[in-house]
């Protein structure tokens, strides 16, 4: 086993483990920081991120929280409020992921349920974004960092 790889998952390991125990009860903006907080101490996280703040998005698109850490996988989730309609938002998604060789895998339009869901993936990562179905955002947005 190499060494950095292993110190790498025992940082990553440590800071789910401390956001977790400190989230039980905070507030957006608390759970933000820590997301962050943990962004810094990881390096595949900082790539992760990158990767999923590059996605073009509406102007209006307001973070609402930061977060998604999950202790079995590579995840980042961010939440945002907008009042550009998810019809726009789509477009613009669809037109980004598509220029850049992005697969579509899923294209849930809300005849179900009132949730409409895009994904997206290529080699490394796994991107949704999700209009409807939450309580503190409009939209969410979740990026995965695949095996």
């Amino acid at each position: 086993m190499n060494v950095k790889s292993s110190k790498t998952n025992l940082n990553f390991g440590v800071c789910l483990a401390l956001i977790t125990l400190i989230c039980l009860s905070c507030t957006n903006e608390q759970i933000t920081k820590y997301t962050e907080d943990a962004i810094k101490e990881t390096s595949v996280l900082q790539k992760l991120d990158k990767v999923c703040s590059s996605v073009s998005l509406p102007n209006d698109f307001k973070l609402v929280r930061k977060d998604g850490i999950d202790d079995q996988k590579i995840t980042l989730a961010y939440y945002y409020n907008s009042d550009t309609s998810y019809q726009e938002t789509w477009k613009l998604i669809k037109e980004y992921f598509e220029a850049k060789g992005w697969k579509l895998v899923k294209d849930e339009d809300g005849t179900i349920s009132t949730t409409k869901i895009l994904e997206f993936t290529n080699e490394e990562y796994l991107f949704n974004i999700q209009y409807g179905g939450m309580r503190s955002a409009e939209y969410g947005i979740g990026c995965e960092k695949l095996k």
